[in-house]
């Protein structure tokens, strides 16, 4: 071989070793999460602890590696935007978790999450103002099997019943690979007793977020009146 082309052969050898040591390392999935406490409401009784509530729940999600997209306090806009650039990296992650505490509305068998401007003097207010539920678990469903949304949103102590809505959760049916975990049963009503953490934030804490906790078990394991229904992978652990 001559000088020449042994000399190339080196340059393209050095050249290759050189992309193999610089290039970035495949990306990794990530775990996602998106949390929201909505407590400060400006036409309904404030959601008792909610901000605590979610704070608690990111800070053990971030412990447990999720990369946490946290909102407190969201108008409608923010939360449709929040919700809009969650989606985005939904396709690229590995689990998925959504918690919201707050107020929500049920309407015409609907669950709309409320935000702190939402307003229930019409049905177009009810509709507009409101994240449905409806959005939040078809966005959960492309993960299928390895998401998880909490629900803190069944309150006596939320809008004042009207002709357009009440307070509280809709019927909810199972999502396909997506389970649904709610602090009360849709059509019932829990009381927050003070501003303090709730027995469901601890639980959610406690029960799902352990090393090694397996989802359905810990939804399993959940006492009344947290309610529970779809089904994750048996293996999976947040």
């Amino acid at each position: 071989m001559s000088r020449s082309i042994a000399m190339r052969y080196m340059s393209v050898f050095s050249l290759v070793l050189m992309i193999s040591t610089f290039a970035p390392a495949a990306a990794i999935a990530a775990d996602i999460a998106l949390v929201i406490g909505n407590h400060d409401y400006k036409s309904a009784p404030d959601a008792l602890s909610a901000e605590i509530d979610a704070r608690d729940v990111a800070a053990a999600l971030e412990d447990s590696g999720y990369d946490v997209t946290l909102g407190i306090d969201m108008t409608q806009r923010e939360m449709r935007a929040q919700l809009s650039r969650f989606s985005g990296k939904i396709d690229t992650a590995d689990k998925i978790v959504v918690y919201f505490s707050g107020h929500a509305l049920r309407s015409n068998g609907a669950t709309y999450l409320a935000p702190i401007d939402q307003q229930n003097k019409s049905l177009v207010q009810v509709m507009l103002d409101g994240v449905p539920l409806d959005l939040v678990l078809r966005l959960a469903q492309v993960k299928s099997g390895r998401a998880v949304v909490f629900i803190d949103a069944a309150q006596f102590d939320g809008f004042a019943p009207n002709a357009n809505a009440e307070p509280g959760l809709a019927a909810i049916g199972p999502s396909e690979g997506v389970l649904v975990v709610s602090a009360a049963a849709p059509g019932r009503a829990i009381r927050r007793r003070d501003a303090r953490g709730t027995a469901f934030a601890r639980d959610v804490i406690n029960k799902f977020l352990t090393p090694g906790a397996r989802a359905m078990d810990a939804a399993r394991s959940m006492s009344a009146p947290a309610w529970s229904t779809g089904t994750v992978r048996p293996e999976l652990r947040l």
